[in-house]
């Protein structure tokens, strides 16, 4: 298990304590200085079982780890996060340049990458993307984001590339590089507009949706969640659809769907699909 968490004035809660101590760079195998990566960098490391350590740098990055299970975990149209945290291996946190992060890891051995972006080519990113809001960098801060089939193939090449010295011709890591930032800013602005999205519902309607998504498996009635919200059920709906797009009924049915999908995705776990059928 490996939890990135952000540091504020200079310190964090400590998640698991007893961990040992240490710095990133005695553990460093790989580092791509050693060709030319424009705006990027990657930085490899070999962790022990177990470890901790803090970072901070005058760029955005964020930490990678290779897993066999990383696949396609599509979100349900909300998904507020309480505060910016990678636990899981979907998600990764993408910290702004200067704010400190603290890793913990248990039971985690193996490789680690760090890819590291300057703020020049995130702004050359947001020109190319014609409904991205240059402003929105401005305010683009450490924040988690999905990461999908597509990102973990992208990370992986541009890993194999760093270890082999860009033995493929910077052409081809040029692409992988302007792919990668694309990527990257595309999730973090559209999550960061879900959370301002999320900011504004009436928080008996996030309590609603929170609770689907945390309660899927069982048994939901329209008209308890409408009293326990305190509307009518006929004023819940409409509430609830001009929040998210979709009646409750809907709504519950992508999120079940969306669970079904991530049980049947994950790699050596066998799963019983007439037991996930009575679930749902």
């Amino acid at each position: 298990m490996l939890t990135v968490t952000p540091m504020t004035s200079g310190s964090t809660l400590v998640l698991q304590p007893g961990l040992p101590e240490m710095s990133f760079k005695d553990v460093l195998t790989c580092h791509s200085g050693r060709f030319a990566v424009d705006g990027l960098s990657i930085s490899i490391y070999n962790l022990p079982l177990h470890g901790c350590a803090a970072h901070q740098e005058d760029r955005y990055f964020f930490i990678y780890r290779p897993q066999a299970q990383n696949r396609n975990n599509p979100s349900t149209p909300l998904q507020p996060t309480p505060a910016p945290k990678q636990g899981s291996d979907n998600r990764c946190l993408l910290a702004a340049p200067n704010a400190p992060i603290r890793v913990e890891w248990t039971n985690a051995a193996g490789r680690l990458a760090k890819f590291s972006f300057r703020p020049r080519l995130f702004e050359y990113i947001a020109r190319s993307v014609a409904d991205f809001s240059y402003d929105a960098l401005e305010r683009l801060g450490t924040i988690p984001f999905l990461l999908d089939r597509r990102l973990d193939a992208l990370c992986r090449l541009l890993m194999a590339e760093a270890e082999d010295d860009c033995q493929s011709g910077s052409l081809y890591l040029d692409a992988l590089v302007r792919e990668l930032a694309l990527a990257v800013l595309t999730r973090v602005h559209d999550q960061a507009q879900t959370e301002r999205q999320a900011r504004k519902i009436n928080p008996s309607i996030l309590g609603s949706i929170l609770r689907m998504e945390e309660c899927f498996a069982k048994r939901l009635c329209v008209q308890e969640m409408a009293a326990q919200a305190g509307m009518s059920p006929r004023h819940f709906n409409r509430c609830f659809l001009h929040a998210t797009g979709r009646t409750p009924h809907d709504y519950l049915l992508l999120v079940r769907l969306n669970r079904a999908r991530d049980l049947m995705s994950r790699s050596g776990q066998p799963v019983c699909l007439n037991g996930a059928l009575r679930v749902l």
